[in-house]
Parts: structure tokens; C-alpha cells; sequence
């Protein structure tokens, strides 16, 4: 059972320690939320990815906790397990053969692990729906307008990999909606911009580790992913320097904006455009040291970020 089916009960066990959790988080989210003076769409698209998150965050822990799974009503992971291998260690005869069973007929009659929905993307989807319905309840349009462009913005990556034969991870498209929510609806209509001085820092240092991890995967490309012809040095050094022109670029946009249309993008500037500089040149090393750790063997999160898109799209690396 896998596909559809192996989402859907993931889901069903899911049932009864959502309904437990559930109005414990929206309180607790709403009551916290409500201190900030947040516009009310955005304040209920946060209660409701909130909502999700917590409930979601519970059903994760009881799956893998003994005493959480006994009081949220679900049997952890570890003993569902255990209870399938004794079912693969029966002899054949309840299959009406006589040899035990081998590793080729137990791939055939054990059920895959059930594969598990891309949570964040789902949050930030229910984030975006949730501003822009509550923005056309209460009148508020802007916010419908930007909540349902932010969400046709994050599947552009999906429409776009289709159509140029790039297949994107998950965990890819997750970041560029979260990127996009942060950056369009929280950051502009919910002003944290202005609210939280570093609000500014994590998105363009984020953006950076990402522009890093594209530059390494650029100069993977580009030499078909032979090690042996592409240094690590190399790969690192590429792709720091990549991620630091997009965020000079974006630097002279903003001050091309201010110029021509009087605009205050670079706020207090020099010091800003120097700051947003500095955050860039630090996510870059990080994003190209990730490109360095891939060619040397080694594994983390961006590192597993890179060899999954590598695993994915084999041909882009010279591996037919």
C-alpha cells in the first residue's frame, strides 16, 4: 500500500490525537498572536498554520514516544515495526508455501511505509488560502490579492520543473513557498518588516544558503558531476561567489528603485545595503560550504537537500 492510500492512513491514525490537541493550540496561538495587533488575516492564516503545525508536531512525537502515543491513542512507530517483522518472519506455509520467506517475496507482501505529505508546503499553502479568504470576509482585498498571488507564486517551481523536465525535491518547493509567504504576505501586508528588525536578516540570509546550493548544483552541471574534474574548492568557491552576485544584484535594484521612483527600499542606506551584504556573504558560505561537504562524502541537511536533487534529475549530471 503506498501512493494515495499510504497518505490516507497516515492520515486516518492521525484523527484522534488531532481532535485531542487541537483546540489547546488554537487557544494558546491566539492568545499569543492576539498581543501582536497583526492584521486579522494574517493573524488567522498564522492560527491556522499554527494549528496544523502543533496538531501535527503532537501526532509525530506520539508516533515515536510510548507514554505521548499512550495518552493521544497511537501505537509508536518502534512496536508497529516490531509486529510487522514477526509477520515477515512467518514461515511461507500461511502463504501456502513451504520455504520461509526471502527478501524478494517480503518486498511483495509487506505493505511500504506510509509516505509522509510535505507538512510545510501544506502549512504555507493553509496559511496563504486562510489570509485570502479572511482578507475577502472582512474587506480587506489587498490581502486576498496578495495571499492568492503568493500562493499561484510557489507552484510557478513546480509548473516551471514540469515543463523544462527538472524534477524539484520536496523539500525545494517547501522552502520557496515558505520563502514567498515570509517575504510577500507576512513581510509586506503583515509589516514584521517593520515589527521585527530581523525579520529582513533571516529572509536574505536564507536566500543566500539557497542561492549557495543552486551555484553548487550550477557547477555540477557544468562538469556533468565528475568529481574528479570538479575540486570541491572549486564547487564551493563557484558558488559562493554566484550566490554573492545575486545578492549584489538585488542590492542595485533596490537602490535603482529608490533613484528612479523615490522609494525607501535600502532604509537607512549605506549601512543597511552593507548589513543586507554581509548577512548575504555569510549565507552563501554556508549555502557553498554545503556544495564542498557533497563531493567530500559528508551529510547534513543541505547536503542531503543536494543529493536529492542530484538523485532526481540524474541525466542534468551526465549519469544516463
Amino acid at each position: 500500500m503506498d501512493g494515495p492510500v499510504a497518505w490516507l492512513r497516515y492520515l486516518t491514525l492521525g484523527v484522534f490525537p488531532f481532535y485531542i490537541v487541537h483546540q489547546t493550540v488554537i487557544v494558546v496561538a491566539a492568545h499569543n498572536l492576539a498581543a501582536l495587533g497583526l492584521p486579522q488575516p494574517i493573524e488567522a492564516g498564522l492560527v491556522i498554520g499554527a494549528t496544523f503545525a502543533g496538531c501535527f508536531a503532537a501526532y509525530e512525537g506520539a508516533r515515536r514516544l510510548g507514554w505521548l502515543g499512550l495518552l493521544l491513542g497511537v501505537r509508536p512507530a518502534s512496536r508497529r515495526r516490531a509486529g510487522q517483522r514477526r509477520l515477515d518472519e512467518e514461515p511461507r506455509e500461511a502463504l501456502g508455501c513451504a520455504e520461509p520467506l526471502t527478501a524478494g517475496t517480503r518486498s511483495m507482501t509487506a505493505p511500504r511505509p506510509p509516505a509522509r505529505p510535505p507538512i510545510i508546503l501544506y502549512l504555507t499553502w493553509l496559511i496563504l488560502i486562510g489570509a485570502a479568504v479572511v482578507g475577502f470576509v472582512t474587506d480587506e482585498f489587498s490581502v486576498t490579492f496578495v495571499g492568492i498571488g503568493t500562493l499561484l507564486l510557489s507552484l510557478v517551481p513546480i509548473w516551471l520543473g514540469e515543463r523544462v523536465g527538472v524534477r524539484l525535491p520536496t523539500a525545494f518547493v517547501s522552502a520557496i513557498a515558505a520563502f514567498l509567504c515570509a517575504t510577500l504576505l507576512l513581510g509586506e501586508v503583515g509589516d514584521f518588516y517593520e515589527r521585527y528588525w530581523w525579520w529582513d536578516v533571516v529572509l536574505h540570509g536564507g536566500s543566500a544558503v539557497a542561492f549557495g546550493l543552486v551555484g553548487s548544483l550550477l557547477m555540477l552541471m557544468l562538469v556533468k558531476g565528475e568529481r574528479l574534474k570538479a575540486a570541491p574548492i572549486t564547487v564551493a568557491f563557484f558558488a559562493f561567489c554566484f550566490a554573492v552576485m545575486i545578492g549584489a544584484l538585488w542590492e542595485i535594484w533596490e537602490f535603482t528603485l529608490d533613484q528612479l521612483f523615490g522609494l525607501n527600499t535600502q532604509k537607512s542606506g549605506l549601512v543597511d545595503t552593507m548589513w543586507d551584504l554581509i548577512v548575504d556573504a555569510i549565507g552563501a558560505l554556508i549555502g557553498a560550504s554545503a556544495g564542498w561537504a557533497y563531493l567530500k562524502g559528508r551529510h547534513g541537511p543541505l547536503v542531503g537537500a543536494l543529493r536529492d536533487f542530484v538523485d532526481k534529475n540524474r541525466r542534468l549530471f551526465g549519469d544516463d
